[in-house]
């Protein structure tokens, strides 16, 4: 039962809570701390008329990797094959490799291949490091490191939602940008994440994700999530891919988010450190060969401290 992010809000609202605001989220989250949704979902939190204009261009790709200069000691990495899990080991995007980057695209002619390109910022272990943060986007862009506008609407946008939160008492470090291109019916994909699965370096309300689909490909190309269960719930069915999906679910909604909606929701990580399979929101790459073409931004998130006495 594949639905819209409206729709599943609608129908079952103690799983999911939709604003345009982010404040508003914050603060219907701190009022209901023993009944909280397991998804908040910001609408078009990460969007922009700049960035729906570079989203409807098949070369946003190319643009995005071309006209933006990476921090020393960053890079694009560059995989061609599907993983089970983004290692992050993935060698450093080549000359060779902007050929075969153009090819997955599609810019000259009908697609040719499947990709992964990865922009790692920080690593999920690396929880004190402020890269990420509204300072480091800040420096790139004082540094003159972008020159196109595809890259100059991504960080504006970041730069936007990060000050959004700021302004509410949350905080968001960029953790890792990823393009996904599987345009490509005959070849393999190379998507992040192709198995259901709870976040297992986060914890409470510490994930935020949203895609960036290319205008005229799949609806499904971000993440499917099941709010209403558990890993937990689904470990008789063992590893879960897309084409299981519908039958592992048994019924419970699958939840579709809008291209630019920012999703906040908790991984397995418990109060005390330890990964529990009855914690975390359950979540799948919906990336589909021959249909998908997106842009993923993942992010470590911190809800606004909470009230004096709250736990």
């Amino acid at each position: 039962m594949r639905q819209s992010a409206h729709s599943v809000a609608k129908d079952f609202p103690g799983h999911v809570r939709i604003a345009r605001d982010i404040g508003a989220l914050y603060a219907a989250d701190a009022a209901a701390p023993y009944a909280r949704p397991d998804l908040l979902i910001l609408e078009k939190g990460l969007w922009s008329e700049a960035l729906a204009a570079a989203f409807a261009t098949k070369s946003w790709p190319i643009d995005l990797v071309e006209s933006l200069d990476l921090p020393k000691g960053h890079h694009w990495m560059f995989a061609r094959s599907d993983a089970q899990d983004p290692t992050g080991y993935d060698p450093p995007l080549s000359s060779a490799d902007l050929r075969v980057l153009r090819a997955a695209a599609g810019i000259e002619r009908p697609a040719r291949g499947n990709i992964r390109c990865t922009w790692w910022i920080r690593r999920y272990d690396r929880r004190t490091s402020s890269d990420g943060d509204a300072s480091f986007f800040d420096r790139i862009s004082e540094a003159g490191s972008v020159r196109g506008p595809v890259a100059r609407a991504l960080l504006d946008a970041i730069r936007s939602l990060q000050a959004a939160a700021a302004s509410a008492g949350g905080l968001l470090l960029v953790e890792q940008i990823t393009i996904v291109l599987a345009k490509d019916a005959s070849a393999p994909l190379a998507t992040l994440t192709p198995r259901l699965h709870a976040d297992e370096y986060y914890g409470r309300r510490e994930t935020a994700i949203a895609a960036l689909l290319e205008r005229g490909w799949s609806p499904w190309g971000g993440a499917m999530f099941l709010p209403t269960l558990r890993m937990s719930d689904l470990d008789s069915a063992g590893p879960i891919g897309l084409d299981e999906l519908d039958v592992a679910a048994a019924g419970a909604p699958i939840l579709i988010p809008g291209s630019g909606d920012v999703l906040l929701y908790d991984g397995m990580i418990g109060p005390h450190g330890q990964v529990d399979r009855g914690l975390g929101t359950p979540h799948i790459s919906a990336d589909i060969a021959g249909l998908s073409a997106r842009l993923v931004v993942l992010m470590r998130h911190a809800s606004p401290p909470a009230p004096a006495g709250q736990a």
